[in-house]
């Protein structure tokens, strides 16, 4: 009986062994899929958030307010981003044909501090149309 419990010891200890080497190789595929995932879904929704406050102030004012990403918090005081985008640096842009870009990325100090992974997402708002003339008048 001895033998067979020996026997069966050493089994498992092959078998967590097998296990330890296989999650050693997987783990960094598994974890940075998770990571990306959450550090892009976090990006889409602070980009969100910043295209909303710009349409609406496009709306009002004609024009969208471009920002660096140390000027965001000046520019666009009203706005509440969630705790977890202020691991990105957000900046915004008017391009040539009157559309304002929009880019999320990763703070270096953020990524080296496992905060969150790194990310660049972009997000591009059309100038709106302005609105048409109410029937019988002309524009």
């Amino acid at each position: 009986m001895t033998a067979r419990r020996a026997r069966m010891l050493e089994l498992a200890l092959w078998a967590a062994s097998a296990g330890f080497v296989a999650a050693t190789f997987a783990w960094p595929t598994l974890s940075a899929s998770w990571g990306a995932g959450a550090a892009q879904a976090i990006a889409e929704k602070a980009l969100v958030s910043v295209a909303d406050r710009e349409r609406a102030y496009f709306a009002k004012n004609g024009r969208f307010v471009a920002f660096a990403p140390d000027d965001r918090q000046v520019k666009l005081a009203d706005l509440a981003l969630p705790i977890e985008a202020e691991a990105l640096a957000i900046d915004a842009r008017v391009e040539q044909n009157g559309a304002l870009r929009l880019r999320a990325v990763t703070r270096p100090e953020a990524i080296r501090a496992g905060r969150l992974a790194p990310v660049l997402h972009t997000v591009e708002v059309a100038a709106a149309e302005p609105p048409a003339a109410p029937a019988g008048e002309k524009p």
